[in-house]
């Protein structure tokens, strides 16, 4: 593992990007506790926008990932407002003023 920053060499100053960070982990198969790689962040959307709230896990067996918004699950089976994403993300659809609050995965 470590850290990595892509740099770009042309006429003039180098450019680099952000850095990102390389995790290993153990091989598929060997249980290991859940940890997550990617935390949800602060997200401002215009209402009638879509909003995706990263959360990245890994773990073996895979963690089931669940969300809450005022301390209470959100119900994404046949939810046209809610989504969860491949890898744990969760997409708000259509965005309304009520829509706003914390909301976390578990």
């Amino acid at each position: 593992g470590g850290m990595y920053r892509c740099v770009v060499e042309n006429i003039g100053a180098p450019k680099y990007s952000d850095e990102a960070e390389l995790k290993v982990l153990p091989e598929p198969g060997v249980e290991r506790h859940s940890v997550f790689l990617f935390r949800p962040l602060p997200v401002t959307k215009i209402v009638g926008e879509s909003a995706i709230l990263p959360c990245v896990t890994s773990g073996f067996p895979y963690p089931v990932i669940h969300w809450t918004r005022k301390e209470e699950e959100i119900i994404l089976a046949g939810s046209e407002k809610f989504s969860l994403l491949i890898g744990g993300s969760l997409q708000i659809n259509d965005i309304k003023d009520d829509d706003s609050g914390t909301y976390r995965c578990i």
